[in-house]
């Protein structure tokens, strides 16, 4: 099967940018998932033209930047800061030709409120960010979080906000941890409406729900008690053929050398791809 497997930085979150891209590059993962932040850090290292010959030499494709954190409640009085980070991340996207940017859903900082308020809250940033971004030829991926703390959880309620977007190209960014979290099934998927632009893969921890964390208790795709080849099945059946970008916050593999780290992790993404042909295999 000639699936599309890429990587999140957040995998290897302490190793440095230029040495990450090049750990990719000879472990032939071209697709990246680079964090915002990391990315800052390096152009005010480097400049614009020697990250694209880092980018050829490896031959990276960054697939997304991560993120423009907490953007759907920021009060009114405060657009205006979240339009100049957009702007900053826009100017990122062009420097490395990234085509999207991930914006996952507010969390709730103080009580909640009703949901049909942060539906219109949510659409209304998510134009504003679509408008500042289409400038740099890159759209805003809207990413639901199956958690408590976060203001949308329900990945149908995002659906319905990326439909109502004013802006083209305003789409969904999935996560199968979200999506079991949130008590989807891969069946569930051919009813999603709007563009996915990019899949976070992973799996749970063998955890009761409520002992799973937002970041930390994730794990390699197939080691878990989520489905994850069945959900694969299901987005390829459903017609997705972009980006499946490996993300995981696992301390473990933040303390191991980054090249004994990436050994394992090219292994796992082997190890799934395996396990998909051998579903696709007809069995006489």
């Amino acid at each position: 099967m000639n699936l599309q497997t890429g990587l999140n930085q957040g995998i290897l979150f302490e190793t440095p940018t230029e040495k990450f891209i090049e750990l990719c590059g000879k472990w032939e993962i071209r697709n990246v998932e680079l964090r915002v932040p990391k990315l800052r850090e390096w152009l005010c290292r480097d400049s614009v033209s020697k990250i694209r010959k880092v980018l050829r030499d490896n031959k990276i494709t960054i697939t997304a930047l991560n993120s423009l954190d907490d953007f759907g409640l920021v009060p009114d009085e405060n657009l205006g800061m979240l339009a100049a980070e957009a702007e900053w991340v826009g100017q990122m996207c062009e420097a490395v030709e990234c085509p999207l940017v991930i914006a996952p859903v507010g969390r709730w900082f103080d009580a909640p409120i009703p949901l049909e308020q942060v539906r219109r809250l949510t659409l209304e940033r998510l134009d504003l960010l679509g408008r500042i971004l289409a400038p740099c030829n890159a759209v805003v991926g809207l990413e639901p979080i199956a958690f408590p703390e976060f203001s949308i959880q329900s990945v149908h309620m995002a659906d319905r906000i990326c439909q109502e977007a004013r802006i083209p190209g305003s789409g969904l960014v999935i996560d199968y941890y979200n999506l079991f979290q949130g008590g989807m099934i891969p069946d569930d998927f051919p009813k999603l409406k709007s563009p996915v632009h990019i899949i976070h893969l992973n799996d749970a921890e063998m955890l009761p729900p409520e002992k799973l964390d937002v970041m930390y208790t994730r794990t390699f795709p197939g080691d878990g008690k989520l489905d994850a080849e069945a959900w694969t099945m299901a987005a390829l059946k459903a017609g997705y053929t972009g980006v499946f970008s490996l993300e995981l916050f696992l301390r473990d593999l933040w303390h191991m050398e980054p090249d004994a780290a990436m050994f394992k992790i090219a292994g796992k993404l082997k190890q799934f791809t395996e396990s998909l042909d051998k579903l696709q295999k007809p069995i006489f």
